[in-house]
């Protein structure tokens, strides 16, 4: 956008206030409003409700028209061609911000970047086979994490940021620190994410490039935490809202370490961006009712009667749509303040399972988590890995302590690199 093209205009508050869908809705009149020209001094603003354009009509009753690189009155009538549609500095700072980012077409699942969007004549912006006509569009129409779009005229589409971010817990402990440096390079080398990956631990920067082999990665970071006990440990994933790292990002995955990634993980978080819900992956063979670390003490001492059937989630891996999200918020919010509350009424050891016993109470109270989206993508490994399992997405180890998950992991980490080095050689 040139912004030496772009012509200073006076506007009358009456054209910014107008609800022109009101205005063609209860057919009102035509509106004309006074404008200021830099170069050509007071005019009339006609707006026109079948193009929804704005005219300008001098004294002279010629009409502003573009002729070759020129703006000048000579037209007797206002069609096509003399129509303008005023845009602000805000306006264009919206625009701005939908080229240099990514997003999800909430129709098709496709995904679009900066060099996806042409503007053409007659007021349109292509998006790949999207078309938008600017005139339909509002300045609330486009925001942070999603804009929408009139196209063809008037189909609403809806369009999703993509600026995924993954963030890990891994404190202290010399395995997990082994653990989380598998689980990273098993993003960079067998997923495909090169997207923000922040860390969080007490551990400094250094260290964690260090301890993951990843000293040149300027998009890993740390979020320096210090929990004194394992409940501080497990809930520190909660604390993420109001701070900076975090914002701007869709959607924000949060990964136990004790995971290796064995295929692409963006389809999967395209897919959980497009639900616009809070996704975990589901333990089907976990109930609710019954089985303690999904929720099942909580749920009986609030005497909540879930579906018999009703599976429980695993908190290792939750996809939030973006921290500013009123639900997210809400979310993480309670689920910190049920950890506080338990821990001042029961004892702060009271749920072994503290993190995952109560986001799953939450979701069964309230939240409703989805469990639909990467389930599909999620294996549990409670035994030693076997590499003729289909590379369905990731693979959480669980059912052993520390050091022994560590050494499950990478003997998993080396055989899904043997086979990427054969499918590379092939």
């Amino acid at each position: 956008m040139n912004y030496g093209d772009i012509i200073d205009v006076d506007i009358d508050p009456i054209y910014k206030n107008l609800n022109k869908e009101d205005d063609y809705i209860f057919l009102n009149d035509q509106s004309e409003f006074n404008c200021h020209f830099k170069n050509f001094g007071e005019v009339t603003g006609i707006y026109n409700q079948k193009t929804r354009a704005v005219s300008f009509r001098n004294n002279d009753g010629k009409y502003l028209c573009l002729e070759g690189d020129h703006l000048v009155f000579t037209r007797d009538e206002a069609n096509l061609w003399e129509s303008f549609f005023p845009i602000d500095n805000e306006f264009i700072r919206k625009i701005q911000y939908v080229i240099l980012n990514k997003w999800l077409s909430k129709r098709t699942g496709e995904i679009f970047d900066g060099k996806s969007i042409i503007f053409c004549s007659d007021f349109i912006m292509k998006i790949g086979n999207f078309s938008i006509d600017i005139r339909s569009q509002r300045i609330n129409d486009f925001n942070e994490y999603k804009f929408i779009g009139f196209c063809d005229g008037w189909k609403f589409e809806e369009f999703l940021l993509y600026n995924p971010l993954i963030y890990i817990t891994a404190y202290s402990s010399k395995s997990v620190l082994n653990q989380l440096s598998l689980c990273v390079r098993s993003l960079r080398s067998f997923a495909n994410f090169d997207g923000k990956i922040i860390v969080m631990s007490n551990e400094d920067s250094t260290s964690i490039r260090d301890i993951c082999s990843m000293e040149g990665d300027d998009n890993i970071d740390v979020d320096l935490m210090y929990p004194k006990d394992f409940v501080g440990y497990v809930c520190s994933k909660f604390s993420i809202l109001g701070k900076e790292i975090y914002s701007g990002y869709q959607p924000v995955m949060y990964l136990d370490p004790d995971i290796i990634f064995n295929s692409d993980v963006n389809k999967m978080l395209q897919e959980a961006t497009l639900t616009e819900d809070i996704c975990a992956p589901l333990e089907d063979f976990h109930r609710v009712q019954t089985h303690v670390p999904v929720g099942a003490g909580l749920i009986q001492l609030d005497s909540l009667v879930p579906s018999p059937y009703a599976a429980g989630f695993n908190g290792g891996t939750i996809i939030f749509s973006n921290t500013d999200n009123t639900k997210v918020k809400e979310f993480l919010d309670n689920a910190r303040r049920s950890i506080t509350n338990i821990g001042y009424c029961f004892g702060r050891e009271f749920n072994k399972w503290a993190d995952q016993e109560v986001i799953n109470y939450l979701s069964v109270k309230s939240f409703n988590v989805n469990t639909n989206c990467i389930s599909k993508y999620a294996r549990y490994i409670d035994h030693n890995p076997i590499i003729n399992e289909k590379l369905t997405g990731f693979v959480h180890f669980w059912g052993h302590n520390s050091e022994r998950k560590s050494e499950l992991m990478k003997i998993y980490f080396d055989k899904i690199q043997y086979i990427q080095s054969e499918l590379r050689r092939l």
